[in-house]
């Protein structure tokens, strides 16, 4: 059976050679980002990853690695609308919004470290995590990333003098649950 989300583990198709040829760019891509150091490696990375979507359009994991490869450039609005073709190619793919979501998370993060308003980025962190345990309700670290992101969000408003008490209790049953999981 293999990791489902390895090329090795590529099914049998009928549906063509593009489909195929999708399966081979992107696992050029794998194998070229477990050495990728430089900038010019990862856009070579990035290139066959978006030459694999073109050809298969709905190979999931094409999408989650063109986040990373994009991440590794530096590009965290590129890594965020590669999730999100990602999710629009495939609803029912929870890592794309896991993916998503922690890269939401670390934005808010970083703006909550500077002293800026987090709230939009933990909201939308928290948005896509409802979603991936939608579609994963077994993801303990899904449970484990809202319950981080609820916690955060809390403490944002115990510092501004808010009551984070809600956002405090959200974050202990996403624990607990997460704990139950794992």
């Amino acid at each position: 059976e293999g990791n489902p989300s390895s090329p090795a583990s590529a099914p049998a198709t009928t549906a063509g050679p593009d489909v195929e040829r999708g399966w081979v760019e992107c696992a050029r891509a794998l194998s070229l980002a477990c050495a990728a150091t430089t900038p010019e490696e990862w856009r070579k990375v990035r290139a066959l990853l978006e030459d694999a979507i073109r050809l298969q359009p709905t190979l999931e994991e094409a999408y989650e690695w063109l986040a990373g490869a994009e991440r590794s450039l530096g590009d965290e609005e590129r890594a965020v609308a590669a999730y999100t073709r990602g999710v629009e190619a495939d609803r029912g793919y929870h890592p794309h919004y896991l993916g998503r979501a922690r890269l939401f998370a670390e934005r808010g993060g970083r703006a909550q470290a500077a002293g800026e308003d987090p709230q939009e980025p933990f909201a939308r962190a928290e948005a896509d995590f409802d979603r991936a345990l939608e579609l994963s309700a077994d993801s303990a670290l899904a449970w484990l990333q809202r319950g981080l992101v609820r916690q955060s969000a809390g403490l944002f408003l115990a510092q501004r003098g808010g009551d984070p008490s809600a956002r405090w209790d959200a974050a202990e049953a996403d624990y607990a649950r997460a704990l139950e999981l794992d």
